[in-house]
């Protein structure tokens, strides 16, 4: 019995460390995939924590890409716009320069223009003579001296024929035009000497026809009386005549026209060479062909408008100034060559004005091929 309840006790003994050795075993086993568990939960951890180091590290990457691009892009857009003011100032710069030499062409072209008038009709010694030998001038001048010698006449007794016969429009202009060409020394068949000589002529025809105007009227003159009458008659005419066509000034005005026709001779090339150079510094500072011919124009337009300034400011002048030179018709004389020399004025500004309206379609034309 007690062998049995012995072998009946050790049973479940036995049986007990078997069932806590499976006990701990399975603890064994849970503990193990418990570590196999944290292992893979470290090994996921160390996947997520190296996956979030590459991602974190893709950025940085990213970011610096961007940065050199906006940059470079950067740079590129400050070159640009450094450039772009560039050219804008290179652009006013000869905007300016353009400006100036076009004001600087219009005023030697002005200058040009104004002294090639002046040197053909002010300081022109066949305009300034022309005063004196033409045909208005002279018809008057026969008319003042025919006028005092019938005075002369009709104060001596007279007849009248004794002075018309001898006194004649050629003979009268022979005179004038021997003394003018040879005072201007326009012509070496005039001189001093061959104006003295057609006086002395004119004189003696003079006392001729008196004489014989006397005794075909049959005028009891006594001889002493006949041939001195006739001398001082003869005498006080052609002095009269004398006065008349001798100019005070013909030796001032000739120094005068010598002096101003180098001078403007000289002013004409210097402007002239000075008008080539600014011409050619106003075209070359363009980066259109339209925009220099256009400055161009504005310099000839300039000098056609001092033109007719000038003409009209000689205008004003004549109008509130009275111009009286005695006798009256040297007066008239004086004032045709004032009129032809303001008239030559306004034909130079015209004929620019042309150029200039030629220079215009020019201009419009290659600005309308550049549209």
């Amino acid at each position: 019995m007690e062998d049995k309840n012995t072998d009946f006790k050790l049973t479940p003994s036995n049986e007990t460390p078997s069932t806590e050795h499976s006990h701990h075993s399975s603890e064994h086993t849970h503990h193990s995939s418990e570590h196999t568990h944290h292992s893979s939960s470290g090994s996921s951890s160390s996947h997520r924590s190296s996956s979030h180091n590459s991602s974190s590290h893709h950025p940085s990457s990213s970011s610096h890409k961007s940065k050199s691009h906006h940059s470079s892009t950067h740079g590129s857009s400050r070159g640009s716009s450094r450039r772009h003011r560039t050219e804008v100032q290179i652009l006013k710069r000869n905007k300016k320069l353009r400006t100036v030499f076009s004001f600087l062409l219009f005023l030697t072209l002005s200058a040009t223009a104004i002294f090639s008038v002046l040197k053909i009709t002010v300081v022109n010694t066949n305009r300034v003579a022309d005063i004196f030998i033409n045909n208005d001038y002279i018809n008057a001048l026969y008319e003042d001296v025919l006028d005092y010698s019938k005075d002369l006449c009709r104060k001596c007794a007279i007849p009248e024929e004794c002075a018309t016969s001898a006194i004649t429009v050629k003979k009268i202009g022979d005179i004038q035009k021997a003394y003018t060409y040879g005072a201007f020394e326009m012509d070496e068949m005039y001189s001093e000497s061959t104006y003295v000589d057609l006086i002395k002529s004119l004189n003696r025809s003079i006392v001729s026809s008196t004489r014989s105007t006397v005794k075909e009227n049959g005028l009891e003159v006594e001889s002493t009386q006949k041939t001195a009458g006739a001398s001082t008659f003869a005498n006080e005419i052609t002095s009269y005549l004398q006065d008349r066509v001798e100019f005070k000034y013909v030796e001032d005005i000739q120094s005068v026209i010598n002096i101003c026709s180098t001078l403007f001779e000289i002013g004409i090339v210097l402007f002239a060479i000075l008008s080539v150079a600014f011409l050619l510094l106003t075209i070359s500072f363009t980066d259109k062909k339209y925009k220099a011919i256009r400055a161009v124009c504005f310099s000839v337009y300039g000098a056609s408008l001092l033109d007719f300034v000038l003409v009209l400011g000689v205008g004003i002048v004549a109008i509130f100034k009275d111009f009286i030179i005695y006798p009256l018709y040297f007066c008239q004389s004086v004032s045709t060559y004032i009129g032809n020399c303001i008239w030559a004025f306004v034909i130079e500004g015209f004929l620019l004005f042309l150029i200039g309206t030629m220079i215009s379609a020019i201009c419009w034309k290659y600005k309308r091929n550049i549209e």
